[in-house]
């Protein structure tokens, strides 16, 4: 009888346990859905970008920083620099896999523009790994 016991908590904790994780999942993904200014001045090296909120704070003057804003529905808009330095906000769409922590930010024809894996993501902070 206390081994039936033991089976039933541990599979009660399991379930428990995979749903926990499932519902993170999804909160985190739910994270992304905002305007995300590109804070290079933090990027620990040339493989990864940290990313933190547009009014996360006033960030230092620079001759182009990528901005993007994700939209529920998986549009996006993200700030583009032309070859003559103009600034010009270009219509685009994201996708985010859970499952792999794939980001990919993508331009109107559907070539990806920014793409990596997701390594910290919380309401102030995306770090994308290339």
């Amino acid at each position: 009888m206390k081994s039936l016991y033991f089976f039933m908590c541990i599979g009660l904790i399991a379930c428990t346990s995979n749903d926990e994780i499932t519902e993170q999942l999804s909160s985190n993904s739910e994270v992304l859905i905002n305007c995300w200014t590109h804070s290079m001045e933090e990027d620990p090296n040339s493989n990864v970008q940290i990313y933190r909120p547009c009014d996360f704070m006033e960030f230092p003057v620079s001759r182009f920083r990528m901005t993007m804003t994700l939209h529920s529905d998986g549009t996006a808009e993200y700030l583009e620099l032309s070859p003559v330095d103009a600034h010009q906000t270009v219509a685009g769409s994201w996708r985010f896999t859970e499952e792999d922590s794939n980001f990919q930010l993508m331009n109107e024809k559907e070539d990806a523009i920014l793409s990596g894996t997701v390594g910290e993501l919380s309401s102030d902070i995306l770090a994308i790994r290339f």
